[in-house]
This record gives structure tokens, C-alpha cells and sequence, in this order.
């Protein structure tokens, strides 16, 4: 049984959360038998259910290890192995492989991208990295394209409200992505690239009819760079994109062939972290940071030639593990974030628009097992905005 208390302190951004986990008693055992019995039975040995596996217990759910059957909500993870299995090139299309999840595109290369649960989109599904919340202040979205696929142990996906434990941001669910704590003592370096295209076609402009032309072979790259070593125990990884495309596509257009115009994207993210885990815990340092620079074309009735938008975040995340403090009965948890975002909308023909939030987000839990059957789980969050 789950006892679940939840505080809010008016008038403040407090938010204390506080977990009871009871498991059930095992079943008393059988009156023995009376002296009378000529004979009694002998004594059955039930043989103990072995433990679940480290590699099957998930943590999204309730703060604390549980495997998926007995967990109360649905919870579905990926190994780095799963993910590599799907052949995905991205992180967004690999965890849409998982029932129960969809991704949505909203057009071109670099457009936005909202992966739903179950129907709740995007911006009330939370992403975590570490157990820490990585959505965009601004607009609620969080891209996984960011996190690249070769510092990931798992991710664990929960379907369904978990706004009691996580906030309003996960009413549709959480995706959790734990990365590695141990980079190979060998190291990789992996390098990637990817060219996207559109058959060439005549097209219609001002009335007048265009060829065919051959740079739409070439409408989009992208390069990836991602390093991992460790140095005597201290485990670095770090990853960065470069992107562009014209996204130059072609569309009917009253009876004819029209090609898109002020569509490109110029933009990259970079990727860093730092880990140094010991027998019993772990810290972790990282940094995200991300530029967009793109045209807005607008719609189709309705184009425009000269707007632009950028796109600026980084985020500064560390945690910290420790599964013996003090004492065996009792855990450490403790995870901090601050986000800086700016957008910048730019229209020489109609208006300018600057926006810029900065973020914090603090968290402390412990984790006290008084017995096999009975554990408590107590903290506190702390986000602020400004």
C-alpha cells in the first residue's frame, strides 16, 4: 500500500512531497498441529521468490525501486541496447517505437517535435534527466534530440498523471532519462552525418516557371561528434550537433508547383558531463546548451519573407547519489538545475519580440527503510522563475 502526502505552502513556490510505501505482510504461518495428531505432517519448504534484478527495478514511479508489474502506474523502459535495436537515427523516433507514445512533427528540419502519452501533449509530459526537469520554462517543451544516445543507460517512461509527485508539467506522464555514470575505460569517439533531400522540380515563382534545380539534393546536413573516457575513475562525455538545411520544399499551389521560402534553419547543441561514481553513489555534473537561428515563413495564405526567430537555452544540471548515509537504513538524493532561455522574433515588416526567463529548480529527498516491509520517503522541491 502507497500513502502519498502532498503540501503546498500558499503563497510560496514550495512544493514538499512526502512518500509512505507499505508492503503487505506475509501471510501468518499455520497453527501447529496439536499434540493429539498421531502424525503430523511434515513441514513444507516453500522456496523463496528470488529478488528481482537491479536491471529490472525502475525508479520514476514512486521515488523508489519498483519493477514494472508492481508498480502503480504503467512504466515501460529502454536499454541503450533497445534504443541502438530500433535503428532510429534520433532519440525522439527510438522512444516513439514504445507503445503508448506518439511523435508529433509540426512540418520541416527543425521544427518543433512533441512526443505524446497516451494523447497529453507534449507540454504536460515532464522530461528528466537524472530525475531532473529539463522543459523549456517558455513553452513547456523539452527536444531529446539533445541528449545524445551514447550517454544513456535507460530511459523509463511513465503513462498517465503523475502531477502529485512531479508537478503540472507531468499530467500526461514522465520520461526519465538516467545516463551512464561509467564511461569504457577504452573510450569511443563517433562521428555521424546526415544529408536530407527533395527531388528536384520545376517550380512556379512571380509567374514564372523555374527548372528544376539540383541543389534540393542537398538541402540539409547534419553532423554529430560524441567522446567518451574515463581518467582513473573520473568518466567524461560530451556531444555536439551541427545542423542547416534550406528546407526548400515543394507544394502544390493553385493548379501549379510553388517552392517554400524563408524555411532555413542554422542551429546546433553541445552536450557535457562529468561523473565520478564509488561503490555505493554517484555525482554528476552536466551542461546543455542549445541555438536555433530559423526563418518563420508562416502560413501558406499568409507568408512572410522576413521574419526570424532564435532560439537560445542553457541549462546547468548536478546530482548526487548516495545509497548509504550515515547509516545502511538511510539514502541520499539531491539534484539542482539553472536554465537561462532567450527568444528573440525579429519582423522587420510588423514587430520585434524578446523574451528572456531564467530558472531554478532545487531538490532533496532521503529514502529511510526502517524494515523490510516499511520505508519512508521525505524531501523537498524548490523552483523559481525570474
Amino acid at each position: 500500500m502507497s500513502l502519498i502526502f502532498f503540501l503546498r505552502v500558499p503563497g510560496r513556490r514550495f512544493v514538499a512531497l512526502a512518500l509512505v510505501s507499505l508492503c503487505t505482510l506475509a501471510p501468518l504461518a499455520a497453527d501447529e498441529p496439536s499434540a493429539a495428531d498421531e502424525t503430523p505432517p511434515a513441514p513444507r519448504e516453500e522456496a523463496a521468490e528470488p529478488a528481482p534484478p537491479p536491471a529490472d527495478l525502475v525508479i520514476s514511479a514512486t521515488r523508489t525501486g519498483e519493477t514494472p508489474l508492481t508498480a502503480p502506474q504503467y512504466v515501460s523502459r529502454m536499454t541503450a541496447e533497445d534504443i541502438a535495436a530500433t535503428g532510429k537515427e534520433s532519440l525522439p523516433q527510438a522512444v516513439a517505437t514504445e507503445a503508448g507514445v506518439t511523435l508529433y512533427s509540426y512540418g520541416y528540419t527543425g521544427s518543433l517535435e512533441q512526443l505524446w502519452l497516451r494523447g497529453a501533449t507534449g507540454t504536460r509530459v515532464l522530461v528528466l534527466i537524472d530525475g531532473v526537469p529539463t522543459n523549456n520554462a517558455l513553452d513547456g517543451q523539452m527536444s531529446l534530440s539533445l541528449i545524445p544516445k551514447e550517454i544513456i543507460e535507460r530511459i523509463e517512461i511513465v503513462q498517465g498523471g503523475m502531477s502529485i509527485l512531479y508537478g503540472s508539467h507531468a499530467v500526461g506522464g514522465v520520461i526519465n532519462v538516467i545516463t551512464t555514470k561509467s564511461a569504457p575505460p577504452s573510450g569511443f569517439l563517433r562521428f555521424s552525418a546526415l544529408n536530407t533531400a527533395y527531388l528536384p522540380q520545376t517550380y512556379d515563382e512571380g509567374g514564372n516557371s523555374n527548372p528544376a534545380d539540383p541543389r534540393a539534393l542537398l538541402d540539409g546536413q547534419k553532423f554529430s561528434l560524441s567522446f567518451g573516457h574515463d581518467f582513473g575513475g573520473l568518466s567524461f562525455f560530451s556531444a555536439g550537433t551541427f545542423e542547416q538545411a534550406y528546407n526548400a520544399y515543394y507544394y502544390p499551389d493553385a493548379g501549379s508547383t510553388a517552392q517554400r521560402e524563408n524555411a532555413d534553419l542554422l542551429g546546433g547543441s553541445a552536450f557535457s558531463s562529468i561523473s565520478i561514481p564509488w561503490e555505493t553513489g554517484w555525482t554528476t555534473v552536466s551542461a546543455i546548451y542549445s541555438r536555433n537561428a530559423a526563418g518563420v515563413p508562416g502560413s501558406l495564405q499568409f507568408p512572410s519573407e522576413t521574419a526570424r526567430q532564435t532560439d537560445d537555452r542553457l541549462q546547468l544540471l548536478a546530482g548526487l547519489h548516495e545509497a548509504r548515509f550515515v547509516s545502511d537504513a538511510l539514502s541520499l538524493d539531491a539534484r539542482l538545475s539553472l536554465t537561462y532561455q532567450e527568444r528573440l522574433y525579429d519582423d522587420p515588416a510588423t514587430s520585434t519580440d524578446q523574451s528572456k526567463l531564467t530558472g531554478l529548480f532545487a531538490e532533496l529527498s532521503q529514502e529511510l527503510s526502517v524494515a523490510d516491509f516499511f520505508s519512508l520517503i521525505y524531501g523537498g522541491t524548490v523552483t523559481y522563475d525570474f
